[in-house]
């Protein structure tokens, strides 16, 4: 399913909430672009953080940094979908940093209690 602007506009602005709640924003320089919507995904842009703070968290092992961002977003993206009557939708992201680019998809769903492997090789969560 293609958002609508104002479903991209939506998502971004929780995700940008969520970014200036966590103790992440003090490692951005203000008024800058971080996490953005563009061509179907949702782009975090890991190259605005502060030099000391990559060296500290990202570069260490980037692949684990992603994932850990991953985790914490994902209760941002359920009241996204709840906010937006969705119950469930494949999150698409990709991860900018100096030299790196990772693409990550998320299913995540709304109904039930149990995580399965759906045959796509999707992880599907519920909660």
């Amino acid at each position: 399913m293609d958002l609508t602007k104002d479903q991209q506009n939506s998502l971004i602005s929780i995700l940008d909430e969520w970014v200036h709640s966590s103790r992440i924003i003090k490692n951005i320089p203000a008024q800058s672009c971080f996490v953005y919507y563009n061509e179907g995904r949702v782009h975090f842009n890991l190259r605005l953080l502060h030099e000391d703070y990559m060296l500290k968290f990202v570069f260490c092992n980037y692949r684990s940094y992603v994932n850990t961002l991953l985790d914490h977003i994902q209760p941002s993206l359920k009241r996204w979908l709840i906010r937006n009557n969705i119950d469930e939708y494949i999150f698409s992201f990709e991860f900018k940093s100096a030299g790196e680019s990772t693409l990550k998809e998320i299913r995540i769903v709304l109904k039930g209690a149990f995580t399965q492997q759906d045959p796509g090789g999707y992880e599907k969560k519920y909660s």
